[in-house]
C-alpha cells in the first residue's frame, strides 16, 4: 500500500500545474474490490451483490475522485498510469464553477 500508481496533471491556463497522485488505498482501489477513503464507487458492471467490500466481488466499479480546482481556468488535465500491474482508465470527466 501507499504506492503512487498513477498521477493526474491539472494544467491551468496561467502555466501553473497541479499534481494529484492516485494512491492505494487512498483515493484508488481495485477495480473489483471498492477500499479506498476518500473516493465513491459506482457500479458499473456484473452481479450487483458482491462488488462492494471485502470478499468475493461479482460485478466492477469505478472511482468517483471530486478534485477541487483553483480558480484560475483549466486548460487540460493528463492521466498518467506509473505501474507495470496497474490498468488505469477515464469513463468521463465534469467541470463545474
Amino acid at each position: 500500500f501507499e504506492v503512487e500508481n498513477g498521477r493526474i496533471t491539472l494544467l491551468y491556463a496561467d502555466g501553473s500545474e497541479e499534481l494529484v497522485p492516485l494512491v492505494n488505498p487512498d483515493n484508488y482501489d481495485h477495480m473489483l474490490q471498492h477500499f479506498a477513503a476518500r473516493n465513491w464507487a459506482q457500479w458499473v458492471g456484473g452481479e450487483r451483490e458482491g462488488y462492494y467490500g471485502v470478499g468475493r466481488a461479482s460485478g466492477t466499479h469505478a472511482d468517483i475522485l471530486d478534485i477541487e480546482l483553483k480558480e484560475t481556468p483549466l486548460e487540460a488535465f493528463r492521466l498518467e498510469c506509473l505501474s507495470r500491474e496497474i490498468t488505469i482508465g477515464l469513463i468521463g470527466a465534469t467541470l463545474w464553477g
